[in-house]
């Protein structure tokens, strides 16, 4: 791939889904040589239709400034698993480089749905533990009622909607050209996920830099001390005005506190998921909710994905 000597832009794109295994993809690629990954990978810039209250960089000269570091790579990745679910974030970044190369990961709405589900809980997007009356809260949900205090953006707790990927592939299909694009499905990364390293490397014309470990990222979790979690990723206006009094006090803009919270957070209050069976009521919704993306999905990709549907 072209050497970017100026304009150090983003060239690769993962593009989601959520719980689709970007962070492990994410993860693999950022040691690698000739590939940088910004820090905090989920910038989600380009999703404009999502709400002001979605943390995201609101101008291009900030998100230009997230990848300021990368010096020498050939490749500088946008890792943001929401951008293929955004109505606008996939044509947008083409159209910021229509360059660039796309990858985007796909995985069993079966799995994806309590996967995504747990997840936003943990963000404080979710607010309701059972994922039966999650899953029933979706319409009154989309006309604004019943919805999480402190959910981000409201369509990304319409389970269904996220988790169409036949639907999402096929528009992601129609704005990106097919030398430009890869679809990875989880079940393959977690098969053999070297031979999905080397395809991802081939793809972007790089040479194989020997990496023999291949760990899960972002695995399954809930907090061990929920309250504790809840204070710290949504702290009281209290707390946050008397936070921003101490700054000011101070003259400092930040002091790194709340990313020390957040890190300590996720180091000591996880505790791994163990998937638990999901009511047979729900599996037969999915059934019905899922079963013509499949079909699309699989014609899409030219690959039998009805082993999906249990």
């Amino acid at each position: 791939m072209k050497h970017l000597e100026n304009n150090r832009k983003p060239n690769l794109f993962i593009v989601g889904a959520p719980k689709c295994g970007t962070t492990s993809l994410s993860e693999y690629l950022r040691s690698h040589p000739d590939i940088f990954v910004a820090k905090d990978k989920e910038v989600h810039y380009f999703c404009f239709d999502f709400d002001h209250r979605y943390p995201r960089p609101h101008s291009m000269s900030d998100y230009i400034d997230v990848f300021k570091n990368a010096r020498y790579e050939n490749i500088i990745v946008d890792a943001s698993p929401w951008y293929l679910y955004s109505k606008e974030a996939v044509e947008a970044a083409y159209h910021f480089n229509s360059e660039a190369r796309f990858i985007a990961m796909i995985r069993s709405p079966f799995e994806m749905v309590p996967s995504l589900h747990r997840q936003l809980l943990n963000n404080n997007d979710e607010d309701e533990i059972d994922l039966s009356t999650a899953w029933q809260l979706q319409s009154l949900r989309r006309q604004g009622k019943n919805l999480p205090a402190y959910c981000r953006d409201q369509s990304i707790i319409q389970y269904k909607d996220v988790c169409m990927l036949g639907k999402q592939i096929q528009k992601f299909f129609q704005i990106v050209p097919p030398k430009q694009r890869m679809v990875i499905a989880l079940d393959d990364l977690k098969y053999d996920a070297k031979s999905v390293y080397q395809n991802v490397l081939s793809f972007l014309e790089l040479k194989d830099d020997g990496r023999k470990e291949f760990p899960i990222a972002n695995a399954s979790f809930h907090w061990r001390y929920p309250q504790l979690s809840n204070f710290i990723l949504t702290p009281p206006e209290a707390v946050q005005v008397l936070g921003r009094a101490i700054l000011n006090l101070i003259g400092r803009d930040r002091i790194g506190l709340f990313r020390l919270f957040y890190r300590i957070n996720n180091n000591h209050n996880r505790k791994r998921f163990l998937n638990n069976t999901l009511p047979q009521k729900l599996l037969t919704e999915f059934h019905c909710a899922f079963s013509d993306d499949i079909d699309l999905l699989s014609r899409l990709l030219n690959r039998n994905l009805y082993g999906w549907l249990k």
